[in-house]
């Protein structure tokens, strides 16, 4: 298992840009040093020191080495300093970055569609890039790679998962979709979402 600490060992330091490139341009220019397909998408990193994340059908652009400590909100705010996943494997703090990049651009969308956050400009050009036909078969593979990976869970895992993403991620609409409890709901999506990584780790190593 390569470790988050090694890959970025490994990969040169993304220097100080006014905007990271789009997509396209990184898919064009840039050399894959790796790439993993997960739960919710793929990750790919480029020996450039940039990390594309892909969710369905939007993708971010951002710097590996600038994944340091990650804070999470709830009810709760805490912080996993970055040393805790210096040793995880390596996917998983790009993929909690991702994530978190996707979501912030999401929300700035929903309240002014002419606000676009920097962390989520790949989001923003997504329609655009989608115009090219090479583009459109390239998610269309992303999004097959993301059902082949699906099939990985039990067939309640894969009803709770499916739910909880055409509700927008959240559990309680998902939950009232497939007329179950909301802590039922949430079990499967956990346990379905363990089960893949568990399935996806075997196959890779």
């Amino acid at each position: 298992m390569l470790t988050f600490r090694e890959l970025k060992e490994l990969l040169d330091e993304a220097p100080e840009m006014d905007r990271v490139p789009s997509m396209r341009e990184l898919m064009r220019t840039g050399t894959v040093f790796m790439e993993r397909s997960v739960v919710n998408g793929v990750v790919t990193v480029f020996t450039n020191g940039l990390a594309l994340f892909e969710e369905f059908d939007r993708h971010t652009v951002f710097p590996v080495h600038s994944c340091g400590a990650y804070v999470y909100g709830g009810s709760i705010t805490a912080v996993i300093p970055e040393a805790d996943f210096d040793d995880a494997d390596w996917p998983v703090r790009l993929v909690l970055e991702g994530e978190d990049r996707i979501e912030h651009s999401r929300e700035n969308c929903d309240s002014d569609r002419g606000n676009i956050s920097h962390s989520g400009m790949e989001d923003s050009k997504m329609m655009a890039d989608h115009k090219d036909p090479l583009e459109a078969i390239l998610q269309e593979e992303r999004r097959q790679q993301a059902h082949e990976c699906l099939k990985l869970a039990t067939e309640k895992q894969q009803q709770a998962i499916r739910a909880y993403y055409e509700a927008d991620e959240n559990m309680a609409k998902a939950a009232e979709l497939l007329g179950i409890k909301r802590q039922t709901c949430d079990q499967h999506v956990r346990s379905g979402i363990e089960r893949i990584r568990r399935k996806c780790r075997k196959e890779d190593f």
